[in-house]
């Protein structure tokens, strides 16, 4: 049992006989942190071996921290690299912006070396990333697409100054809400406080009232209502990156929506779920979950809702360098859209299909597209994107001087976005 060192009595290696104050070497061919699972178990360094250690080489340089920073002992890292657990997922604002890297490093990692990319695999995916250094919050880390951005955008006066106003009035009517029937006037006033504060960015206030409005609504009998708090909830966590509590509230929602046979709930949910596995890269689960949605949707006749599924898959097959079918899902998600958002997120997508292919001029046309898309609807995360993806281009194409332009634009654009 590899659980239990003392059941190995032939293969002592599995547990380091150095000192836990002596973690840089076990043996003198290698590191205990850095070890790939085939030297712990015997083999000598290889150059399957080198590329993971390198991979945690990078994690080093982007995290500033050390592979297995939760200990100072030997054989607890040991048991690790062999049950596998690395990293999995992007943690943090941060690491959201470099998602590429973070794929390619994870990679690196995988148990059987012959799974592993090569050097030059290694070398050719590092080209096709962005060269330019991330800012925060960089184009990367906005590329999440929740099924709410173009199915349900946030009213205007969420983000102006009536909402001071509509929040004096609802508070007043949550204070008085006694009786069961008041019970969910309470939580349909919370479900609106928490779409306020979910649009102006105040997570923290939003979660709150999210979970208050899902408890008010189970007091009142209502489960459509408690799902639809359930559902918003993961939205929340799913923007800060809390993926694990957004798995949880899309899978509550999830089984809620399939009680009430409410399909397009159900639908929106899968969405939701794929978003979460596509940004923890599992890409074939993220992949089912938008292909099951954009059924639903499609049966229902549900263009928007379709049209967000395909823009979900779109982003797994940039991931998985699956170019033509990404163009394919971004172009019929164009197409389906009844919104001018939803057809901006589209012409974005494949904007960044047409500039990892380094097709820079038909990159240029669709991100030119989106940003007039976006300015119409007044989306400013979207115009923010679409600068991003105009400057990165031009930075792969030594273009340094209108990149810097795009990317000032941008930051700008998010700095007031933060004071606002």
């Amino acid at each position: 049992m590899i659980g239990d060192p003392s059941a190995v009595d032939s293969s002592p290696i599995l547990v380091p006989t150095t000192p836990d104050e002596d973690l840089t070497l076990t043996k003198p061919e290698y590191s205990v942190r850095w070890a790939a699972l085939e030297v712990i178990m015997g083999e000598r360094p290889s150059l399957p071996s080198d590329i993971w250690a390198a991979a945690w080489t990078c994690w080093e340089i982007v995290t500033d921290q050390l592979p297995f920073p939760g200990t100072d002992s030997a054989v607890p890292i040991t048991m690790s690299i062999i049950e596998g657990k690395v990293p999995k997922s992007i943690q943090g604002e941060q690491m959201s912006q470099i998602r590429g890297l973070f794929r390619l490093m994870t990679s690196c990692w995988a148990p059987n070396p012959k799974d592993r990319p090569s050097v030059e695999d290694c070398l050719a995916e590092v080209s096709r990333l962005p060269s330019s250094i991330p800012f925060s919050p960089t184009r990367l880390g906005l590329k999440i697409r929740s099924t709410s951005l173009s199915c349900h955008p946030a009213p205007t006066r969420y983000l102006t100054s009536d909402f001071k106003g509509m929040k004096s009035i609802h508070r007043t009517a949550l204070e008085v809400a006694r009786s069961p029937e008041d019970q969910l006037t309470a939580a349909n006033i919370l479900f609106v406080f928490g779409r306020a504060h979910h649009a102006r960015g105040e997570y923290q206030q939003a979660e709150e009232a999210y979970i208050h409005a899902q408890a008010h609504f189970a007091s009142g009998g209502d489960p459509a209502g408690r799902a639809r708090a359930f559902e918003e909830l993961g939205s929340v966590y799913r923007t800060q990156c809390q993926y694990d509590n957004a798995e949880g509230c899309y899978r509550r929602a999830k089984t809620m929506y399939a009680c009430l046979k409410d399909d397009l709930g159900r639908a929106r949910t899968l969405c939701g779920l794929g978003d979460v596995y596509r940004a923890w890269l599992k890409c074939k689960e993220a992949e089912e979950f938008y292909q099951e949605a954009r059924g639903i949707h499609a049966r229902s006749g549900q263009d928007r809702g379709r049209a967000n599924a395909l823009l979900g898959l779109g982003e797994v097959y940039i991931i998985q360098c699956r170019y033509r079918k990404a163009e394919e899902a971004f172009i019929l998600a164009r197409d389906v859209c009844g919104d001018d958002l939803g057809r901006a997120n589209a012409l974005g997508g494949l904007g960044d299909v047409y500039r990892c292919q380094r097709k820079y001029d038909e990159a240029d046309k669709a991100y030119r597209a989106a940003h007039t898309l976006h300015t119409n609807a007044n989306d400013k995360q979207g115009i923010a994107n679409a600068l991003l993806g105009l400057g990165e281009i031009y930075h792969a194409q030594a273009k340094y001087h209108e990149a810097k332009t795009m990317f000032t634009e941008a930051q700008a654009i998010h700095d007031q976005a933060g004071t606002d």
